[in-house]
């Protein structure tokens, strides 16, 4: 099972994560979200930590964003 609080606080850490790659880069939300085909509002809530982002979209941020995927998720 699941612990929902730690679920929870790691979706948070992987949405600042992803923010702050993507501020660092000089990218809007708005323009990111049009890379990946997804709504602007997809990307608000990926950083926020409402939502959980696909495999699909980890890999499309990560090759927008030049990072590896493990820099995404390391502590």
């Amino acid at each position: 099972m699941v612990n929902l609080p730690d679920y929870q606080q790691r979706l948070k850490s992987l949405g600042l994560r992803i923010g702050y790659l993507r501020r660092r880069t000089g990218m809007t939300q708005e323009a990111l979200a049009d890379q990946l085909d997804v709504s602007w509002s997809s990307i608000s809530k990926i950083e926020t930590g409402v939502a959980c982002p696909s495999l699909r979209m980890i890999w499309g941020i990560c090759q927008i964003l030049q990072v590896e995927p493990r820099t995404l998720f390391d502590e």
